[in-house]
C-alpha cells in the first residue's frame, strides 16, 4: 500500500505540473472561477506551491515518508 500511496502521489503531482506548464503555455488572460480562487488562508500556500512544484513534491514525499514512518514505529510498538 505505501508503494501504491507514493506512486498515485507521484503521478498526480507530474499531471499537475504537465497541467500547470500547459495553462502558462496557453494564458488566456482568464481569472479561475471564484469558486476555485484561494481564500486568503491559502493564497501564501498557493503562491509557493505555483513558484517551484518541487518545493511541494518534496514536501508531500516527506509528508507521506513520515506518516509512514510514524505509524511503523507504533506498530512494532504495540506489538511488544
Amino acid at each position: 500500500m505505501a508503494l501504491l500511496a507514493a506512486g498515485q502521489f507521484t503521478l498526480g503531482c507530474v499531471m499537475e505540473e504537465q497541467a500547470r506548464q500547459h495553462v502558462e503555455t496557453h494564458e488566456t488572460g482568464s481569472q479561475l472561477p471564484v469558486a476555485t480562487r484561494p481564500t486568503n488562508d491559502l493564497a501564501h500556500v498557493v503562491d509557493l506551491v505555483a513558484t517551484d512544484g518541487s518545493i511541494a513534491f518534496e514536501f508531500g514525499l516527506k509528508l507521506l515518508v513520515d506518516g509512514l514512518r510514524k505509524r511503523t514505529h507504533e506498530r512494532a510498538a504495540s506489538q511488544r
